[in-house]
Order: structure tokens, then sequence, then C-alpha cells
């Protein structure tokens, strides 16, 4: 049977239509395939279909940030939450209780946004006024990211698609990009099993992935396995932030270059040279 458009809406629309979260993993994938197979009847086999990879390459000197929130009564320094360096890092897989995007339970991830540091607080749903640390990594070599849900440039003529794939190719971004409608993660299964059944390549070919945020339209954030994080990235510092919604800005309290040679961070106020050299970005903060 060849690819069918009707029967493949059909089926999407069923799939779209599930509580997804009432299935165990093996059932959920074998639903999510289901839509996409040519075979009219069920197999009792796993199965995969192929898709064309888009690949996306920031070069070496690309910088991407990362948001983690501080708890309410940590606002004096030193702060418990953001006081050695593996603190901006991924977070130990002891304390990952919840699904994320990409990640299960007790697996480490590293989560970082592309470019812009606007969109690193609403990734982790900061409140307005709510202090968090903001982390600036840099790329220190080229980095090879396996992209879910982005769309191919006008000019990427090895990217072409023909109507069948490209149709397949939504339906997975889709389903990567469901927002989580609750803390313990559930809804992320689903995108779990999207990018590392159907997304994932050996971390000898791609350090991780690339995909559109929910959060910020026109981002795009960064996941990397943490080998690759810590050979192609380098913390650049850390700044100490506040986010405010109505005028969609940032403004930061206190700065640390995250000196490779100190195991604790050490704080300096706006204006330092720490600042200028390493946040550029920062206005003063208010009165």
């Amino acid at each position: 049977m060849s690819f069918d458009k009707q029967v493949f809406e059909v089926r999407a629309r069923g799939f779209e239509a599930l509580e997804v979260t009432t299935l165990s993993p093996d059932e959920l994938y074998a639903e999510l395939m289901w839509v996409v197979a040519t075979s009219s009847v069920r197999p009792g086999d796993p199965y995969h279909v192929s898709l064309p990879i888009l690949t996306l390459r920031p070069p070496a000197g690309t910088i991407l940030w990362r948001a983690r929130a501080l708890a309410p009564d940590d606002h004096t320094l030193p702060l418990k939450g953001m006081h050695h360096v593996a603190d901006a890092w991924e977070p130990p897989a002891q304390f990952i209780r919840a699904a994320g995007r990409l990640n299960k339970p007790s697996e480490s991830l590293l989560y970082t946004c592309i470019g812009s540091p606007m969109a690193a607080p609403r990734e982790i749903r900061a409140n307005d006024g709510a202090r968090f640390s903001l982390m600036k990594f840099e790329a220190t070599e080229d980095l090879s990211l396996t992209g879910v849900g982005l769309q191919a440039a006008p000019d990427a003529a090895d990217l072409h698609m023909d109507e069948s794939s490209r149709l397949i190719s939504e339906f997975f971004a889709r389903q990567f990009l469901r927002p989580a409608r609750d803390a313990n993660g559930s809804d992320y299964y689903l995108s779990e099993l999207v990018a590392k059944f159907n997304y994932d390549l050996p971390p000898a070919v791609h350090d991780g992935w690339a995909y559109p945020s929910t959060q910020t339209a026109g981002a795009v954030n960064a996941t990397f396995y943490p080998e690759s994080a810590h050979q192609k990235l380098a913390l650049r510092g850390v700044a100490v932030c506040t986010f405010d919604s109505a005028s969609d800005s940032l403004q930061a309290w206190c700065y640390s270059d995250a000196n490779a040679g100190w195991d604790e961070f050490t704080w300096y106020a706006h204006g330092s040279p720490i600042q200028r050299a390493v946040f550029p970005e920062f206005s003063a903060p208010s009165p």
C-alpha cells in the first residue's frame, strides 16, 4: 500500500484525539507510527519510516542561554542555588524527577536557547520580578544539531520533500511541540518518543537537537547530550536577573565570569569590568 493522504489524515486526527497520558510508552509509539504506516493492517513488530533530516550547524562563537529558577528566599550572596560552576550546567540525573521535552525522568540533558537571552526566562516560565540565574554559553566548536519541527531554508535543495514526507514531518513536529499541561511532564513522553525514535543519531554524528520554542515565537532551542555540551560549549558567565513581561525586558543584578580556575562563583556589580566584558547586553538595573 502506497501513501494515502486521506487515510493518513484520518489516522492523524484519531491520534490527536487520544489522551496520550493513559498509554504506556510502547502503546503510544505504536499508535504514533500507525498514523504514518503505509500498511492497511497493523503489524505485530515495531516499524519505522524514513524522513529527510534537517541538520542545523551553528558555528563556533554562537551564543546560547540557559535560565534556572532561584528559590524565593535565595536572594543573598553566596546563592544556595547558583554557588558552584556545576550548578550552571545540566542537573544531576538523580534530581530529575519529571520528564522534559527530550528527557525521561532521571535523564540529564542540557537545555539552552540559541541567540537571544529573552527566550530563556520564558522557557522556565519565570514570574515577573522573580529572580533567576541566566547562564551564557559560547560554542567553542561548530555544532551539529538535528532539527525537529524546523522549517528548511528555501534554498536548501538537498532537503526537498515530496508531499508525503512533508505531511509526515509536519505531523511529527506537531506532536513533538505539544505544550505540557501539568508540572510532572507526562505530556512530554510523546515528544521524547518522537525525537529519540525518529530524529536521533549517534552522539558521534550529532550533538543534540534544535527545535522551535513553544514560548517565544521565532526562537530556537537547543538541547545537548552532556558529553557534547562539555566538549563543545564553554560557560562564559552567569547573571542574576529578573524578567518583566509587560516591557518584555530583562534586568540583571550581579554577574560572574565563571572563571575556569575557580569552583565557586565570585559576583560583581553592574558597571564592573566583568559585566562589561562578559555581559555587555545588559543595562543598569532600575533603582
